[in-house]
């Protein structure tokens, strides 16, 4: 594990015209990430299966919920995903910050150094290529300076 995803200091980004500090992702962070998916997940099942009969309703939603775990995990890389995972990270030092507002502030253009900012924050693999650089040096070209 490195240094910035056992509890290293915040990551200091300009967005939007706003300095955000992220702060390295916890395992409550991730937990109420999956939560939220699998809550998701389960929701739709539940309003797709809204006129079935009660064994088939059932069946529905034992399938989902069997299947919530990995669908949260694929929701890391969805945008809702992104957008979620950057507001636990933004928390920490921004209690007032809203998903809303991180969704204003990230855009197609910053994507991809978003994603990359996400794995640094949560102790993530490096890119190939990247196995020595510390994962500050991988969103360094995001930083105010």
């Amino acid at each position: 594990m490195d240094a910035l995803a056992a509890g290293g200091s915040a990551i200091e980004v300009e967005l939007g015209g706003r300095i955000l500090k992220f702060a390295p992702l916890t395992l409550g962070d991730l937990a109420d990430f999956e939560g939220w998916a699998a809550g998701l997940y389960i929701s739709e099942a539940l309003r797709l299966s809204d006129q079935m009969s009660a064994t088939d309703r059932i069946q529905i939603v034992r399938a989902a919920w069997d299947d919530a775990q990995p669908r949260a995990a694929t929701m890391m890389s969805s945008l809702r995903g992104v957008c979620r995972l950057l507001w636990l990270s933004l928390r920490h030092e921004q209690p007032d910050i809203t998903i809303a507002e991180v969704g204003d502030v990230v855009t197609t253009a910053n994507l991809p150094a978003m994603n990359a900012l996400i794995e640094a924050l949560s102790g993530g693999r490096p890119e190939e290529g990247d196995e020595e650089r510390p994962p500050e040096e991988a969103v360094a070209g995001l930083r105010s300076s």
